[in-house]
């Protein structure tokens, strides 16, 4: 592991070498992906596929207000998620999935760059299995309203967590990476779910970005 500085923020980052935390960081640091327009009065912003915390830090940087939830489900990227969003009291970190229901999840390709971790569900016995938090769920935790933000980037998870998405109503702004190549279906799972509302579409890098109305 290695630290990194980076020009406007107070804190380094911390890397760790030979992993694709690298691509990560040139993703959110150098090339700001995450930087779209965003919905006025952001408060509260979900981070789902958090992996080691860069996301959150930038949205923290770019939204001081507001609270942030990063949910990470790879045990390996927990320690450098918690390490580089230590001096961020406004991240709250929780070690597991983001679902459309409560279950357990399975990391099927442990092998797997960190940032390519695929799940899929497994049964509730399972010793190895991790907690899965539902969308309404974490917004009933938070006492919130609604999801400002809501950045997605799960590894295909994606597909079955849209396909039960009637909290799609609670969301101001999605922003997702999807992954048809890991999961066919992905993208119509996705599709589906924002036809349901009114919303302005754009491309930032690889995130699709819903403004709903």
């Amino acid at each position: 592991m290695f630290s990194v500085r980076v020009p406007g923020l107070k804190y380094p980052v911390f890397l760790r070498a030979k992993t694709s935390d690298i691509e990560v960081f040139c993703q959110i640091m150098v090339h700001a992906e995450l930087d779209f327009p965003p919905p006025e009065e952001v408060r509260y912003i979900v981070d789902a596929g958090a992996n080691i915390g860069l996301s959150s830090i930038f949205m923290a940087l770019k939204f001081p207000g507001a609270v942030i939830d990063a949910v990470e489900v790879a045990d390996a990227n927990i320690p450098v998620l918690r390490k580089n969003t230590a001096f961020y009291p406004q991240i709250n970190i929780y070690p597991m999935g983001l679902w459309f229901r409560s279950a357990k999840l399975k990391i099927i390709n442990p092998e797997a760059e960190p940032w390519a971790f695929i799940v899929e569900e497994t049964d509730d016995a399972d010793p190895f299995g991790i907690s899965t938090i539902g969308v309404d769920d974490i917004i009933k935790m938070r006492g919130a309203e609604r999801i400002d933000i809501l950045k997605v980037d799960i590894e295909g998870g994606e597909r079955d967590l849209f396909q039960c998405a009637d909290w799609i109503k609670h969301v101001r702004c999605l922003a997702i990476e999807l992954h048809d190549h890991i999961k066919p279906g992905c993208h119509q799972a996705v599709d589906d779910a924002v036809r349901r509302r009114i919303f302005d579409y754009q491309r930032c890098g690889e995130y699709h970005i819903y403004s709903f109305r």
